[in-house]
């Protein structure tokens, strides 16, 4: 294949295939939801977008300990109603004061909510908010929102 680079544009575009292919390189997906169908709409979509690094946790506590053994950028997609750890829980853990792991990218996912739980979740730490049922397209506009995705 021989590419050549021949205008602003072009340079740009190869700026930002580079950025997003670093992202995909270096960003950990650290996944724990309860919902089969959501769980098999993440993976096949990090996967799909060729992100190397994506695990899949079954309780919440795992996924907090997998949190606190690394300084690398992680995006956590977690449910809010995880029955071991709910979203709150892994929101004061994470973001606990004095040490509130900036590297960490935290999406809830949860059913509907009002005004009022949504600016408390953002106030304990959350990075956006996925409402039930999620979509491909939901999923892409959170993740540009974040610059996760181009």
């Amino acid at each position: 294949m021989n590419t050549t680079i021949s205008t602003n544009d072009d340079l740009l575009q190869l700026s930002d295939e580079l950025a997003r292919l670093l992202m995909v390189q270096t960003t950990r997906i650290q996944v724990a939801v309860t919902d089969f169908a959501l769980k098999r709409l993440l993976q096949g979509f990090f996967q799909n977008h060729k992100f190397k690094i994506y695990q899949a946790y079954e309780k919440g506590a795992e996924l907090i300990q997998a949190i606190s053994s690394t300084k690398d950028k992680i995006l956590v997609i977690y449910d809010l109603e995880m029955p071991d750890k709910n979203g709150l829980e892994l929101l004061a853990t994470v973001r606990r004061p004095g040490d509130p792991q900036k590297n960490v990218i935290i999406v809830l996912v949860t059913s509907k909510l009002n005004v009022q739980a949504i600016e408390k979740l953002s106030a304990a730490g959350a990075s956006a908010i996925l409402t039930r049922p999620v979509t491909q397209d939901a999923l892409v506009e959170v993740l540009k929102d974040l610059k996760l995705f181009c």
